[in-house]
């Protein structure tokens, strides 16, 4: 082979490796900017990862405080709920009461008469006390029946009472006559004393405004009552029946405890024992009033 030839040989194989070179070269470029690209994917895809870790964090979070603050308040309604109820129940029964009574009576007309039935020669248990004055004492209950007045109002509420009280007006020396020659004792007959008194025995509807207040004034629109008299009418009558109202309010003073006052006013309508033309006799009027002050204990 020429001289030649060998140069042109060699220089094509120098030529191939130069291009297989450079292909190779080319190759390995390709796949270093695949690989820098695959590597910012996987790195983008791990802090979109991350990030989506942290909102489901947060997520689960949220939902725990939520269920949280939805089990506190539903806890808070019902302590609420709980804490009316016992409110309410505190001040309903606060609203029944024991108290007692004492103060000023006076009935219309003064005690006096004849006979037991009117009539001459009859003995007489009482000429006249003279006085339509006295003092009376007494006690009573308030029940609780309605604290909004059967759904009218909330500022007042219902409370039945039952009550009795003493009324003492003063004592008499009387002259049984009509016994003198009986006794065979002189005209005008022993002497004797007696205490004028009244016993009242009453129940009624009372009406208490302002529920939860301190001072809480009252009205009694009407009630019954029952007053038992001695000595007896000049008929020996003893009972006679009638109305009362009132007003009055009280005011708490200390814990369950509570001063009140009070004005009462009885009306009967008629009086009791035998009435005379003939004789004077007039009978017993029980109508009256009375006027004091009181000390309730609430339960």
């Amino acid at each position: 082979m020429s001289k030649k030839t060998n140069v042109l040989l060699a220089s094509a194989v120098a030529a191939s490796v130069l291009m297989m070179g450079a292909q190779g070269a080319s190759a390995a470029g390709k796949v270093t900017a695949a690989d820098k690209s695959a590597g910012v994917i996987e790195q983008r895809l791990k802090m979109m990862e991350d990030q989506m870790n942290a909102m489901r964090s947060e997520l689960s979070r949220v939902r725990a405080e939520s269920a949280s603050n939805a089990k506190v308040a539903d806890l808070e309604a019902k302590v609420a709920k709980t804490e009316s109820v016992a409110a309410a129940s505190a001040k309903k029964s606060k609203s029944n009461m024991v108290f007692f009574r004492g103060g000023y009576t006076q009935v219309k007309q003064a005690r006096g008469g004849n006979g037991p039935l009117g009539t001459s020669g009859a003995p007489e248990l009482l000429v006249s006390n003279g006085d339509n004055n006295g003092w009376y004492s007494g006690a009573g209950l308030d029940f609780s029946l309605s604290d909004n007045l059967f759904g009218l109002t909330d500022q007042a509420e219902l409370l039945g009472e039952i009550m009795f009280e003493y009324k003492n007006f003063g004592s008499s020396h009387n002259t049984l006559t009509g016994v003198a020659e009986i006794l065979g004792t002189s005209s005008t007959g022993p002497q004797t004393k007696n205490e004028i008194t009244m016993f009242t025995l009453t129940a009624s509807p009372k009406i208490k405004f302002m529920p939860g207040s301190d001072f809480r004034p009252w009205i009694i629109p009407a009630g019954l009552a029952m007053h038992v008299i001695s000595p007896p009418s000049n008929g020996v009558t003893v009972l006679n029946p009638g109305l009362m109202t009132g007003v009055g309010a009280d005011y708490k003073i200390w814990n369950n405890i509570y001063a009140g006052a009070d004005f009462r006013y009885h009306f009967t309508g008629d009086s009791l024992g035998y009435k005379s033309t003939r004789t004077g006799a007039r009978g017993t009027n029980t109508d009256g009033f009375t006027s004091g002050a009181y000390l309730g204990i609430g339960f």
